[in-house]
């Protein structure tokens, strides 16, 4: 007689459907992680429709994580955490020490702010000499400076100047021409449009200098500075918001963190575009309302005087470009 083997027990309801739920878990955490690795090494973050430039719109506050915030827990969602008391760090990894002398004490009073580098470890070389009024930055930061003014005649411009527009795009295409490359760890990287991007601080300056871009160029990143936030280019190009438009005292434009965020993306040079007179005309047009003193901080008062700091500050740096 020939013996059969047993047949497999049957898995219990019970136990399959706990069996699928982790696999569900799991993989939905995987695909979680996958999300948060991609956004972090990509060069645009994750945004949602209503703030994608096409739109014209500014990006909004509210936190978004794309298509994989249906599986993040409410519980571990950033707005719904507890307030945190932020810590700064006094020590940057990105920003050269000439960078750091010019922003500490104007972005960060009080704090004593250290860069781990500078211009013996990390410059800026030019392979070709250059004889042009848009070379005068470039060789700027040639010579060691990590920022730079490049200036236009004063002329009020409203929000968009379209010859500002083509004088950052000259710069990008001007740096290619001459082989600016960054010189780090004893050898030489040349630049690529990928290592250089354009901050500017309104959607329709971010659309002017799209326009202007040739197709060898599409690689450049031209964004606000709102998208701007955690990333870095070897070569960043700055589109001042006060150009052209100085006697605006409008909190968008005299924000000192969003300068910041604009002065800061650097890793080795920067190059600040505006037309003349901001200076004096800052002078002449402070923000308007009361300020009592001991009272509390007021923001636009303090991106007022971090403007006018900054300009005082690159005045050794400064060059014509028209």
């Amino acid at each position: 007689m020939i013996s059969r083997p047993d047949p497999q027990p049957a898995v219990a309801p019970a136990m399959d459907r706990r069996r699928r739920t982790r696999h569900a878990i799991r993989f939905r955490w995987v695909l979680l992680r996958w999300h948060i690795l991609a956004e972090r090494s990509s060069d645009v973050p994750v945004t949602s429709a209503r703030s994608s430039p096409r739109f014209g719109t500014e990006p909004v506050d509210q936190p978004h994580y794309g298509w994989a915030s249906e599986y993040i827990p409410k519980t571990f969602h950033p707005s719904q955490q507890a307030p945190t008391e932020p810590l700064g760090l006094p020590v940057t990894r990105r920003l050269l020490a000439d960078t750091v002398r010019v922003i500490a004490s104007i972005y960060y009073p009080g704090m004593q702010m250290e860069a781990l580098h500078d211009e013996r470890h990390r410059r800026l070389t030019l392979a070709r000499p250059g004889g042009s009024a848009l070379d005068r930055p470039l060789d700027l930061l040639e010579s060691g400076r990590g920022m730079s003014l490049a200036t236009l005649p004063a002329r009020e411009t409203g929000e968009v100047d379209r010859e500002l527009a083509a004088t950052l795009v000259g710069l990008a295409v001007r740096s290619l021409e001459r082989g600016l490359a960054v010189h780090e760890g004893g050898c030489d990287t040349p630049i690529t449009p990928r290592d250089i991007g354009i901050v500017c601080a309104h959607v329709s300056q971010v659309a002017a200098v799209r326009q202007g871009l040739p197709p060898a160029l599409c690689e450049i990143l031209v964004e606000t500075a709102e998208r701007w936030q955690g990333l870095e280019r070897a070569l960043m190009l700055v589109y001042h918001p006060l150009s052209g438009r100085a006697t605006d005292s409008s909190a968008h434009l005299l924000s000192a963190a969003r300068m910041c965020v604009m002065t800061t993306r650097h890793r080795v040079g920067c190059v600040i575009v505006a037309r003349r007179g901001m200076a004096d005309d800052l002078e002449q047009a402070p923000p308007n309302g009361a300020h009592a003193f001991g009272g509390e901080p007021d923001p636009t008062l303090a991106g007022w005087h971090a403007h006018r700091c900054l300009l005082a500050a690159l005045a050794p740096s400064t060059t014509v470009v028209a």
